[in-house]
């Protein structure tokens, strides 16, 4: 599957999963960055996010936030970027988004 739906409102809207950049969480709401700097709000929680996006694409950095892997631009050990964005990495995902990425040594 290559897009999900998501309510807006009373209305399905179709997003393409190559433009969602990452989702990031607050309580039960998530926000779902777009590129072009757009976003959707969402009223379910990122792990029910989470749930709906193919594993292979995408990977969680901490409690609040998942990115898609194909929209990374570097990454250290506090966080990574994608775009202007710095989205945090926390201790206990740091090995699991190192071990997700094609890392030439």
């Amino acid at each position: 599957m290559k897009y999900i739906f998501i309510w807006q409102g009373k209305t399905l809207v179709r997003l393409d999963l190559e433009e969602i950049t990452f989702v990031s969480a607050s309580d039960s709401y998530s926000k779902i960055f777009l590129t072009g700097d757009r976003y959707c709000l969402v009223r379910s929680t990122l792990t029910a996010v989470l749930a709906k996006l193919p594993t292979e694409a995408f990977v969680r950095t901490h409690r609040t936030y998942a990115v898609a892997i194909n929209h990374i631009k570097t990454l250290e050990q506090e966080g990574l970027h994608i775009g202007k964005n710095f989205i945090p990495i926390s201790k206990q995902y740091y090995n699991a988004v190192i071990a997700r990425l094609p890392i030439v040594d």
